[in-house]
């Protein structure tokens, strides 16, 4: 596992989907599409362990952190700086 520090965060992004009223997912294999600013949060540096859990759903900006590949994963070490807002349930 990665243990980010210093403010960061170690997140996955999450893969945004379009669905049809029938519940048809909608693939876009296009180059022109965009990425998303959702992510779920992997793992937290120590110092933001009270503002970030790991689980969490996020909002993050276009152009945050850097990628990495670890154990076949890619993944994303980004800044708090960078998250826009955290998605709560309810």
């Amino acid at each position: 596992m990665i243990r980010p520090v210093n403010g960061k965060l170690v997140v996955k992004e999450i893969e945004a989907e379009e669905k049809t009223k029938s519940g048809i997912i909608l693939v876009d294999n296009s180059s022109k599409a965009e990425k998303s600013n959702l992510a779920k949060v992997v793992n937290v540096s120590s110092d933001l362990a009270d503002t970030f859990k790991v689980g969490q759903e996020i909002i993050i900006t276009d152009y945050a952190g850097t990628n990495i590949k670890h154990e076949d994963e890619k993944l994303l070490v980004i800044s708090h700086l960078d998250v826009l807002a955290v998605l709560e349930e309810g």
